[in-house]
């Protein structure tokens, strides 16, 4: 995986293409030392829960049990 392909994915989420958000917060949450980002999930997680996500409502609890 490249690095542009992280942009890309970033920008589909930030356009609310469908899956998108949940891709990028699983490339966050990898074990990719070059995408790996545990505090960005997290807060993209959070996003996610606030409009009524509510398998990333249930996903909140781990960030804030870490």
């Amino acid at each position: 995986m490249s690095f542009t392909f992280g942009l890309e994915a970033a920008k589909a989420a930030e356009l609310d293409e469908p899956g998108a958000m949940k891709a990028l917060i699983g490339l966050k949450l990898s074990a990719s030392a070059r995408f790996q980002d545990r505090p960005g999930a997290c807060k993209l997680i959070e996003a996610a829960a606030s409009r009524g996500d509510q398998t990333m409502a249930q996903r909140l609890a781990d960030c804030r049990a870490n």
